[in-house]
């Protein structure tokens, strides 16, 4: 039996060759893969002493500093905005009270207009409104010649 050992450990057949090469390529996958994860563990120990060095409470208060102050601009935004909404919504309702008495006005004024050439047809359908037109124009042309 220690004869088939020798053997094989001096004589290696092909399938022993190529697992050899396999292990031998394994080995060096997974060597690679854990130099890799200690350059990433130093550099996350880098970052976290840099962390640890930075003053954590400061940069805390500025953050709530900052947050408190966007809260008063968001609270006075929205106070001039209500203020504007109110006014804006006076002002609507005045305009369309304008609206509808300058709607009447103008229904008035459209009616009067009515009566107003009603009279006038009426009045040049009178006989008389026709000698009164010839006399203002016997009149006109009078005064133009004495002129």
């Amino acid at each position: 039996m220690k004869a088939a050992w020798r053997y094989l450990s001096i004589n290696p057949s092909a399938s022993e060759i190529v697992m050899i090469d396999m292990s031998n390529t394994l080995n060096f996958v997974l060597m690679i893969l854990c130099i890799a994860v200690l350059v990433q563990t130093a550099r996350l120990m880098r970052s976290i002493k840099m962390l640890r060095s930075t003053d954590f409470k400061a940069m805390i208060v500025a953050l709530d500093r900052s947050s408190e102050q966007a809260r008063q601009v968001t609270q006075e935004t929205k106070e001039a905005l209500s203020g504007c909404a109110l006014a804006n919504k006076l002002t609507l309702t005045k305009s369309q009270d304008l609206r509808d008495e300058l709607s009447f006005m103008a229904d008035v004024a459209n009616s009067a207009a009515d009566r107003v050439i009603e009279a006038v047809e009426q009045a040049n359908a009178h006989p008389l409104s026709k000698v009164v037109s010839q006399l203002r124009t016997e009149i006109e042309t009078r005064q133009k010649d004495d002129i």
